[in-house]
């Protein structure tokens, strides 16, 4: 190999997203706590302790995840205003598709109005992977069919 070619080679590779997953979860247990630790941590205002646990599990781009982590600071005291401090969670449901894919849904508890969590998990062939999540005030989704 010429050195051109490594150097278009490194190239390449440096213009290729950078994954933030660098964790695959053994089994759906190990998934439950997983998701169950970061949704703690949001009921705990331990917001960069939750993405801290997110990140390396998630197949979000990093470029896209740090594009998340400071949207949800610059709207974080929005948020607080309109719904609270948070105050606890429960879990509300966990729903399986097959042997591959669960989503999780938690209720994190505020002082005014509880936020819905929304996780979605995918068993690739090295582990449980976190494919797409998702929170927003929309309580009354979860008395619909299918919530």
């Amino acid at each position: 190999m010429t050195l051109r070619a490594l150097v278009v080679g490194l190239a390449l590779l440096g213009a290729l997203p950078a994954w933030s997953q660098t964790i695959y979860l053994k089994d759906e247990a190990d998934l439950r706590h997983t998701l169950e630790g970061i949704v703690a941590s949001v009921a705990a205002s331990n917001y960069t302790g939750a993405w801290k646990a997110l990140k390396p599990i998630s197949v979000v781009p990093v470029s896209e995840f740090d594009v998340f982590e400071a949207q949800f600071s610059s709207q974080l005291g929005a948020t607080l205003q309109r719904f609270g401090s948070p105050i606890g969670y429960e879990l509300i449901k966990e729903q399986k598709i097959g042997a591959s894919l669960v989503q999780v849904t938690y209720l994190v508890q505020h002082e005014k109005a509880p936020m819905r969590w929304m996780f979605i998990a995918y068993r690739t062939s090295k582990g449980w992977s976190v494919t797409d999540f998702k929170f927003d005030g929309n309580a009354a989704a979860l008395f619909a069919a299918g919530a």
